[in-house]
């Protein structure tokens, strides 16, 4: 924190081990209890929810706390490298580096890998087939 400019470690320490694990386990406990509103034999039970808090509360935030006022007590560290003055000029990029390119080779694969797993489905439901994954 004290490299970005931040001396509050306590904030920083809550919004570490708090806010985010926070909403992790929020949508998970909301998913979860969707799941037991169904009768699901596939929710995680009310028991290991707990002991997962008490993990929470009992380990991480405390080690974080530690691990902050730790590093409050010791001074900032030195960049290795200073910011020069006059930025460096940015060489033109080749065209299979450009967004546009990298956009869509980075959508084409993962939709190409989605409809052939979707393909194969549908077609053993229109087949009246079973479909196993594994």
């Amino acid at each position: 924190g004290k490299i970005f400019g931040l001396e509050d470690w306590r904030k920083t320490s809550f919004v570490t081990s708090v806010c985010f694990p926070g909403i992790a386990f929020g949508v998970f406990f909301i998913l979860n209890a969707m799941v037991w509103g169904e009768a699901s034999s596939g929710a995680v039970p009310f028991g290991t929810l707990v002991a997962l808090l008490v993990l929470w509360f009992g380990m991480n935030v405390p080690l974080v706390y530690i691990g902050a006022y730790i590093s409050s007590k010791r001074p900032a560290l030195e960049l290795p490298m200073k910011v020069k003055v006059h930025p460096r000029e940015i060489p033109e990029q080749v065209w299979y580096a450009q967004a546009p390119f990298l956009a869509l080779l980075g959508g084409i694969l993962p939709f190409a890998a989605c409809f052939i797993e979707i393909f194969f489905i549908m077609s053993s439901v229109w087949m009246h087939q079973f479909y196993y994954m594994f």
